[in-house]
């Protein structure tokens, strides 16, 4: 350590460069911060016009849902309407029909008449009103729906398609969304790194000066005081990681087996002892972790940002 064998005004001269260093390390992550923030901030305003996008697209496909609606109720009505004029002629078709067989009937009457094989009948005459003698008319035009049914159908199909683009355009958008999710974790993470490493190798510095004044006597409080200064640093680096950056601290304990994705050996420790190997035998620094979304998921999981750096047993092996 830089610290050691110096006098007392050296070290706390040596003490106050450095947190003076961490101050202005601390002032250019906070800039550096406040642009990546920006550039998030402009990203959240993309993602805001494009859900409102997608909100008027939506609107959109319920108006064409009301269309098409609107012209399945009128094919109905058409439809209806048909059927009945389709009643009516054929109601008129069978009267005219048995008109044409009274009129052949009456004709093969007088035929019969006029040849003399039947004797004319006194039939009694009865006096009609005019309203009562049927009026026979001529068939009315048939009406050709056929273009406006082939028209609604041509709309439905258009609006159909039009939904089915809609819905395209709705998945592209949920893709975008989840890209522009990754993008923004990617950029800020890329954005912090560097200064988060920094404050964490100072941590490290600081750290291991507090742990070997910790062991030494104290003769005049110097020692005391020089700790308790330390351990503040100490603390105020945590709370910055913890409040600026979302970094968590978190301790390897001596015994609890190795985990790769959480400790990195810095030592190997041969044992005796089948039990111990593999297994942690020093804890040396603290490990940094943060809680990241995963857009793919849909839920958040724990990243490793920096392992606990360890010292390991291994079993001895034996000649």
């Amino acid at each position: 350590m830089g610290l050691f064998g110096k006098t007392e005004s050296e070290r706390e001269t040596d003490l106050i460069n450095q947190v003076k260093a961490l101050q202005d390390s601390v002032e250019l992550q906070r800039r550096k911060a406040a642009e990546a923030e920006a550039t998030i901030k402009a990203k959240d305003e993309e993602l805001r016009a494009a859900y409102s996008e997608l909100q008027s697209i939506q609107k959109e496909i319920a108006d064409m849902k009301a269309k098409v609606a609107d012209g399945d109720e009128k094919s109905a009505t058409v439809a209806k309407e048909i059927e009945t004029i389709k009643a009516s002629l054929a109601e008129r078709d069978a009267k005219i029909a048995a008109l044409d067989k009274a009129l052949a009937e009456k004709d093969a009457q007088i035929a019969a008449l006029k040849d003399g094989k039947e004797k004319p009948v006194a039939e009694p005459v009865e006096e009609k009103k005019p309203e009562d003698v049927p009026v026979v008319t001529a068939t009315q035009p048939t009406v050709d729906y056929t273009p406006q049914l082939d028209a609604i159908k041509a709309q439905m199909a258009e609006l159909k398609e039009s939904y089915s683009d809609l819905v395209r355009k709705d998945d592209l958008f949920n893709s975008m969304h989840k890209e522009l999710d990754t993008l923004r974790n990617d950029v800020y993470n890329k954005l912090t790194r560097p200064y988060k490493v920094s404050i964490i190798s100072l941590y490290d510095s600081i750290t291991s000066t507090y742990n070997y004044y910790s062991t030494r006597k104290d003769e005049d409080g110097s020692y005391d005081r020089l700790l308790k200064q330390l351990n503040n640093f100490i603390l105020s680096i945590v709370d910055m990681l913890c409040d600026e950056y979302n970094l968590d601290n978190f301790e390897a304990t001596p015994g609890e087996p190795f985990d790769r994705r959480a400790h990195k050996t810095i030592n190997v420790v041969e044992t005796d002892d089948p039990a111990k190997h593999g297994t942690v035998a020093r804890a040396l620094q603290c490990g940094f972790k943060y809680t990241a979304f995963d857009p793919v998921k849909g839920v958040e999981r724990e990243v490793i940002f920096r392992p606990a750096f360890v010292d390991t047993y291994k079993l001895k092996q034996q000649q």
